[in-house]
């Protein structure tokens, strides 16, 4: 069997359509644009250097892991997964993507998180073509 066809566009980054916690589409103060977020996939290089990151980092708070600095390295993860982002907003209509400020965003909205953490892991959402 061919495997090739099974190549994943992991560090492409494709596009999440967020959804409120009823299930609805979240739209961008237009009404008709639906907020999202440009997104690497867990397989990608970026994600798995700064998973490894992650872990190395957890292995050297043996002892001392908590269950607040594992959410926290959960956060960055996600984070540095997000590549960019339209339509959201942080006490603003439009908030700039920046790193800093996706951690903010998943800090304050578990939803949402629960919502990349399952994008991002599943690979069919990165299949090429």
């Amino acid at each position: 069997m061919d495997l090739s066809k099974f190549d994943l566009a992991a560090d492409q980054g494709e596009t999440l359509e967020l959804r409120a916690p009823n299930g609805d589409v979240m739209f961008q103060s237009d009404g008709k644009t639906p907020v999202t977020l440009k997104l690497l996939s867990a397989d990608s290089a970026t994600m798995v250097a700064a998973r490894n990151l992650s872990l190395n980092m957890a292995a050297k708070r043996a002892g001392r892991n908590t269950a607040e600095a594992v959410q926290a390295d959960n956060i960055r993860l996600f984070a540095k997964a997000t590549v960019s982002w339209s339509g959201v907003g942080l006490g603003e209509d439009d908030t700039p993507f920046s790193f800093d400020n996706a951690v903010k965003l998943y800090t304050q909205f578990p939803f949402i998180r629960e919502q990349v953490d399952a994008f991002i892991t599943e690979r069919s959402n990165f299949m090429k073509g």
